[in-house]
């Protein structure tokens, strides 16, 4: 059995090395919508490396990886920027 040392690190296996921003929400089992992501890379907040193919925002898996890590905190319980 595989063991990761961030509950993030086994979705980073599952990940295609890129990936469309309208696959976000499926790719992640509904962790994070699409729509959040256009917000985040509207205010320049989202993960570093977004590129266009035909008009479609894409990530790089180790850079949404890495973006997520950070915006979900270390925290077990709770939603996201909500105090524990």
């Amino acid at each position: 059995m595989q063991t990761f040392s961030h509950p993030l690190d086994a979705l980073a296996t599952s990940l295609p090395p890129v990936f469309a921003r309208t696959e976000v929400g499926r790719l992640t089992g509904g962790i994070v919508a699409p729509g959040t992501m256009a917000n985040h890379d509207s205010r320049g907040t989202g993960p570093a490396g977004v590129f266009f193919v035909n008009r479609r925002a894409c990530y790089r898996r180790e850079a949404f990886v890495e973006w997520l890590k950070r915006h979900t905190g270390d925290r077990t319980r709770g939603r996201v920027g909500e105090a524990a």
